[in-house]
Parts: structure tokens; C-alpha cells; sequence
């Protein structure tokens, strides 16, 4: 009985040395590398290019949130994009927004200049109705980013939830939220939903690639 405990003993060393030997010389780095890898955001606007563009439809939302009456439709255009060389700026984007009716006809056009990296602009759509000077407190702030699959013209879609706040409003109460994808050109948004009005991707552009 002794020398049988003692073997077992022995066995379970041998075991244990073995599991330590297999870990220090990697037997089991095929396991580890086959764990999902975790989504990573990465804003659309850094990719952009000269001739990208997304137009959306404008809706307003009915009661039950479902997406209602067609009001027209809005376009992001990427006309110009600079690197400055020896700066921390990063790119600098010249974006045409255009606003049309139901038909697409023509309403308003203006260009604005975006600095994703500074703290001025940020990688979200600039808002259609306000110029590039927000009042104190009414910039918005992105409260969650979440991972989530979401349907878009039927079709199943990885991206993210960004739930945003306007401080001077509220710090906890959601004011808009954006489905986003990095697929997705110019700023990546494929779904907007603020006060009565929706966002939906219309048709997108990506000439260069």
C-alpha cells in the first residue's frame, strides 16, 4: 500500500513538472491565441479620404420609435484632406455638408474645417443645424461606447453603440445615440437617432479604396 502511494505520489510530480514545462515553452500559446479577440473602436473620420462621402436619409420618428415620414436627406463629403508634417495636430479634413429635400434637391451647403484629434472637434458628425461655435456645455460627450451587432437594411452589422450627453443638459440622460461602423465612410455613422429626428444611411462613397 506505502509503495502505491508512493507511485501516485510520483505520478502526480511528474504531472505537475510537465504542465509547468509545457507552459514556460509556450504548448499552450495555440490555446491562448485562439480566444476571440475583443472588438477595437477606432473612429472612421482617421481613414477618411479626398472624395469620400455618406448621405443619409432625415427622418422623423414616430411615437413609437419606429422610423417615420421622410424629410430629406444629408450628405458628408470629405473635399480636402491634409497631414501637417512636424505637428501634433494629425489631419485636418475639409467637409461639405449639404442638406436636400424629399426629392434631392439642393437646400443648404456649407464646409466646415475638422481636427479629429483636438479636443475642438472630435471624430463625431459636426450637427447639421448649428455652426462650428457650440455654446458652453452643449458640445457632445460620448457617457458609453458599447460593441454591438445591430440590423441595418436587413443585414446584420458589428459596430458600436455610442450613447452621448450634452453636459450643460444633463450628465446621465442620453440626448443622442449613434450606431457606428469603421466600414462606414467619412465619420462611420450608419444609424443617428436624436430628439425626434433619425439618421439612416442612405448610399456611401469610398472612391480610393
Amino acid at each position: 500500500m506505502r509503495r502505491f502511494l508512493i507511485g501516485l505520489l510520483a505520478l502526480e510530480a511528474l504531472a505537475l513538472v510537465a504542465l509547468g514545462a509545457g507552459v514556460a515553452f509556450g504548448a499552450f500559446d495555440g490555446m491562448r491565441r485562439a480566444r476571440p479577440k475583443l472588438p477595437v473602436f477606432a473612429p472612421a473620420i482617421y481613414g477618411a479620404a479626398m472624395g469620400d462621402l455618406a448621405r443619409y436619409e432625415r427622418r422623423e420618428r414616430n411615437p413609437d420609435g419606429s422610423d417615420g415620414t421622410l424629410l430629406g436627406y444629408l450628405e458628408y463629403r470629405v473635399e480636402r484632406a491634409v497631414e501637417y508634417k512636424n505637428s501634433t495636430r494629425g489631419r485636418e479634413f475639409v467637409i461639405e455638408m449639404r442638406q436636400l429635400d424629399e426629392r434631392g434637391r439642393l437646400q443648404t451647403s456649407r464646409k466646415i474645417a475638422v481636427l479629429p484629434r483636438t479636443l475642438a472637434h472630435g471624430f463625431l458628425p459636426p450637427r447639421y443645424e448649428e455652426s462650428d461655435d457650440y455654446p458652453v456645455g452643449e458640445r457632445p460627450v460620448i457617457a458609453t461606447l458599447t460593441s454591438e451587432t445591430f440590423v441595418h437594411r436587413g443585414r446584420d452589422r458589428d459596430g458600436f453603440r455610442l450613447d452621448i450627453v450634452l453636459p450643460r443638459r444633463s450628465l446621465t440622460e442620453v440626448a443622442e445615440r449613434m450606431w457606428v461602423t469603421p466600414k462606414t465612410a467619412v465619420f462611420g455613422v450608419v444609424r443617428w437617432e436624436r430628439d425626434k429626428d433619425v439618421l439612416l444611411l442612405h448610399n456611401q462613397e469610398q472612391p480610393g479604396r
